[in-house]
């Protein structure tokens, strides 16, 4: 389980992809020291198992499933980190969201995503929303998108400030408003009463 607030900016060093699974080998020195063989890191989001830790550097493979339905397979460059701090993070990637609208709001920025009617159904404003696995308050929404409102710090700690429009991202709804809506719908997706 993370908390969605990012320790630090790693950098992939190797991405093999190998059949229907890859392998990633990442430079995020903060990061590396804390972990062991078998420890789960978050990385863009996503939850992944460090299987090699040397010095500054960790591996982590990547199953077909994540491949799938996150943005992994496509990066260059990750933001590796969570420990403590934020809402509680799964690292279980829901869905991708797409970046549709940048703008200047003082020193911060407001990022505008569209993202998959399931997701935005488990959201509310001033609930929380895991962004590459970044814990952040959403400030406005309807049912195709949701902004967030990215502080300084947030733009300097993470990748969130170099996000073109239509890149993709990885989204993780707010575990807690998962749980309010299965409880609504009961066991097998029948509505409450």
């Amino acid at each position: 389980m993370f908390t969605g607030i990012i320790h630090e900016i790693g950098t992939i060093t190797r991405l093999v992809k190998h059949g229907s699974q890859a392998q990633l080998k990442i430079d995020a020195k903060e990061t590396a020291s804390r972990l062991r063989v078998g420890d789960s890191v978050a990385v863009c989001g996503v939850c992944l198992t460090a299987t090699d830790v040397r010095g500054a550097l960790f591996t982590a493979d990547v199953s077909y499933e994540t491949l799938d339905v996150t943005t992994i397979g496509s990066k260059r460059a990750v933001t590796p980190g969570g420990f403590l701090g934020g809402h509680l993070v799964s690292g279980h990637v829901e869905g991708v969201g797409v970046l549709i609208q940048k703008r200047s709001q003082g020193e911060n920025v407001v990022l505008r995503f569209s993202a998959p009617a399931d997701i935005l159904e488990a959201s509310i404003p001033r609930g929380s929303m895991a962004v590459e696995g970044v814990s952040l308050t959403i400030t406005d929404m309807d049912e195709k998108y949701f902004e967030v409102v990215i502080i300084p710090h947030t733009l300097r700690a993470t990748n969130l400030g170099s996000l073109k429009i239509r890149g993709k991202v990885n989204l993780e709804a707010d575990l807690i408003g998962r749980y309010v809506i299965k409880a609504i719908r009961g066991i097998n997706g029948k509505q409450g009463e």
